[in-house]
């Protein structure tokens, strides 16, 4: 599909056109995932952050926020937890701290992929 008729789709509001991109949409959806369901679960590891961007809640300069990093302890609980609710995926989320390095996110990975069937995505700064 070219660009134009992207958005041509895009910005109809000819509600039969709507239905039929709606209709195509669902189609693809099922070939590609099926009507399951996937559960992701997200652990909030840290707000911590060294950046100072301005969009963000947890910017380094934002000073009203009270900052917490979690254990290895804490992070692998919530993993479990996860994987006893049914979800399929968790994701470690943080902003970009020092306290997150590549060699310890590396270890929580390895255990939660060790301990659990859960997937991980990283979403780290």
């Amino acid at each position: 599909m070219d660009g134009a008729t992207i958005m041509q789709w895009l910005r109809t509001d000819d509600d039969a056109a709507i239905e039929e991109l709606w209709r195509r949409a669902d189609a693809v959806r099922r070939h590609r995932v099926g009507n399951a369901v996937h559960l992701r679960g997200l652990i909030e590891v840290s707000n911590r952050c060294v950046r100072r961007c301005a969009y963000c809640g947890i910017a380094a300069t934002n000073t009203a926020v009270e900052r917490y990093c979690m254990d290895d302890a804490e992070i692998l609980a919530c993993a479990h937890k996860a994987a006893g609710f049914g979800y399929g995926t968790v994701v470690l989320q943080a902003g970009e701290t020092p306290e997150l390095d590549c060699a310890r996110v590396e270890q929580l990975v390895r255990r939660i992929k060790t301990e659990t069937p859960l997937a991980v995505t990283l979403s780290l700064g």
